[in-house]
C-alpha cells in the first residue's frame, strides 16, 4: 500500500493479486460534494495474443484480428498506438457500468495487457448523462 497526500485529500493505492493472476492497482475516494474518484488499472502478462484471446472470451474473432501472433495492420478490433517509443495497440472497451482503456504491448515474447477504468457509463464530468 502506497499514500500521498495532494490539495488536503490523502488517498491511498491498493494492490491485489487476482485469480486470473492479473495485478490490480486501485484507489477510491469520495470528495466532499459526494463525488467519487477512482482509479483503477489491471495488468497482466500473457504467453501469447491467442492466451489473452481465450481468457477474455475473444477467441471467436482471433483469425479475423491477428496474423502471426500479433494484431493485423488495419485490424478494426485495436487501434496502433505509440507511447514513448512504445508501439502497441489500444482498444476502448465497455464492462458493465464503466468504461475501459485496454493496451497491449509485446514485451520479450509475451503480451503485455493493460486494463484502465476511465469512465462511468452514463455520467460526464459535469454530471449529465452522455447517451
Amino acid at each position: 500500500m502506497w499514500r500521498w497526500s495532494s490539495c488536503d485529500i490523502s488517498r491511498y493505492l491498493f494492490s491485489d493479486r487476482e485469480r486470473d493472476g492479473s495485478i490490480k492497482i486501485y484507489y477510491e475516494d469520495t470528495d466532499v460534494c459526494g463525488g467519487t474518484d477512482i482509479f483503477d488499472i489491471q495488468i497482466k502478462l500473457y504467453y501469447s495474443l491467442l492466451d489473452l484471446f481465450t481468457d477474455n472470451n475473444f477467441k471467436s474473432i482471433y483469425s479475423d484480428v491477428a496474423q502471426y501472433g500479433w494484431f493485423k495492420r488495419g485490424n478494426r478490433f485495436a487501434k496502433s498506438i505509440n507511447i514513448d517509443g512504445r508501439r502497441g495497440y489500444m482498444r476502448v472497451s465497455n464492462s458493465g457500468n464503466c468504461k475501459f482503456r485496454n493496451y497491449f504491448f509485446k514485451i520479450n515474447g509475451k503480451v503485455l495487457h493493460i486494463k484502465e477504468r476511465f469512465e462511468n457509463i452514463g455520467k460526464s464530468n459535469d454530471g449529465e448523462g452522455i447517451y
